[in-house]
């Protein structure tokens, strides 16, 4: 085994799970996270262009394996077959799994559909009614954005970020701006984190309801679709009336926070989640008790615990019990937040600065939007008007001077007079202290 297969397989004996896997020229690395949601960074590189696969150890690596390989020609052994996933090839043979036997026929969809969604080219092997396997090509519109925001400074590389995919741009754009601050040596305070999930939590809230639209619609039913198409539309229009974007787009930044939500925007923000989780237990009430509906579902979707952590599906779902999911672990999510009750006044508390990771902590509940009240509602009381700050890089940590992301010099928080002393200011970013 090599000393890079040797070192995957240490990290996840130690409990740590696949996270990616990178590739640049002529050298890979494989991110693992570990359970307290620290990353783990195990790399390697090969002039010849030849590294050994660890999809064997890690199913989850196996998009990423062949994508480097398809991008920069790296070739790894055990992965068999490499086959294609950006680099379409003309040949049925080069990504399909050849399925034989009486009756075997192939039924082709895409990969130009009839709606808005991603082209997709889905090859299903049947018999009669019976499907028997599937082979999907993807990555038709494959657009080069990691390649693209290489260079770029934090906000130049936020908006690939942000962009990759709407229905994650907060996700995404989280991740990112997590990255660019562990790598400036900060931690959000616990206004920003706060405000942070509250915005994960309102993009979970429209995805869910998108979800189950989806399957209402895949499944044939009209009237469960138009229901659930209408409450996903109804919070995307929450969005916007909060953020300004219905995609919640430009509501996060490196180091700060480009939200702003007055008390009147968060009590109609409580009022409008209590009306989603409502309705939506009502149309979740008629679906459960559709015979028909019902009858179509046994047996779809259904994945164990040990499978989800294999394919690394569990960091993205809370309905597996996979424990010491990095999404509860992290130190950098808060759930839960305080109860009737805040440090701050609602409508003027900042939210906007890092601090040392050694001031971090930690607080999750798990909880489910469409339960009892979203955590957007029940932390909405902590979030407030922001200013946008940087994180300082460590060289300025003494100088009484923050730093914008692109450099520049950023005046230090003025210091409040008058009646409005008494409002909390923006905490001054600074370094992590080691």
């Amino acid at each position: 085994m090599s000393a890079y297969r040797e070192e995957v397989a240490q990290a996840l004996a130690d409990g740590c799970r696949f996270a990616s896997l990178h590739a640049s020229d002529q050298t890979v690395r494989a991110v693992l996270m570990a359970r307290d949601g620290r990353p783990r960074l195990v790399e390697v590189t090969a002039p010849d262009r030849h590294i050994a696969s660890i999809v064997d150890l890690v199913p989850a690596a196996n998009w990423d394996e062949r994508e480097a390989a398809d991008v920069y020609g790296i070739r790894f052994g055990g992965h068999e077959p490499l086959r294609p996933l950006v680099d379409h090839d003309l040949d049925l043979g080069s990504w399909t799994v050849p399925v034989r036997g009486n009756d075997a026929y192939q039924v082709a969809v895409g990969p130009i559909h009839a709606g808005v969604i991603e082209s997709g080219h889905f090859r299903f092997h049947v018999v009669g009614d019976r499907i028997l396997h599937l082979d999907v090509r993807l990555f038709y519109k494959h657009r080069g954005l990691e390649r693209a925001a290489e260079g770029a400074n934090p906000d130049g590389g936020l908006a690939y970020a942000q962009r990759a995919c709407a229905a994650c741009a907060v996700s995404n754009t989280v991740a990112y701006a997590h990255a660019w601050e562990d790598a400036l040596g900060s931690t959000p305070t616990d206004e920003l984190a706060r405000g942070r999930t509250i915005r994960l939590e309102l993009e979970r809230l429209w995805s869910h309801l998108n979800d189950i639209a989806a399957i209402c619609a895949g499944v044939g039913l009209a009237a469960g679709n138009n229901r659930f198409a209408g409450l996903t539309e109804r919070a995307r229009r929450l969005n916007a009336a909060l953020t300004g974007h219905r995609f919640l787009f430009h509501t996060v930044a490196v180091g700060g926070s480009n939200l702003h939500l007055d008390a009147d925007k968060i009590a109609f923000g409580r009022a409008e989640l209590d009306a989603l989780r409502d309705e939506s237990r009502s149309a979740w009430r008629e679906l459960l008790f559709n015979a028909s509906f019902q009858a179509r579902l046994p047996d779809v979707g259904v994945i164990s615990s040990e499978d989800a952590r294999l394919l690394g599906a569990s960091q993205t779902t809370r309905a597996q019990p996979v424990r010491a999911s990095p999404t509860t672990a992290s130190r950098r999510s808060r759930r839960g937040g305080p109860q009737g009750t805040s440090r701050h006044d609602s409508s003027s508390a900042p939210s906007s600065c890092c601090r040392p990771s050694r001031s971090s902590k930690r607080s999750s509940t798990g909880r489910s939007p469409l339960q009892s009240r979203t955590a957007a509602t029940t932390n909405a009381r902590s979030v407030s008007a922001t200013s946008r700050a940087h994180v300082a890089p460590p060289s300025a940590s003494s100088s009484g001077t923050r730093h914008g992301s692109n450099g520049s010099a950023c005046a230090p928080a003025p210091t409040p007079t008058g009646p409005s002393s008494r409002t909390p200011q923006p905490e001054t970013c600074c370094p992590t202290s080691h």
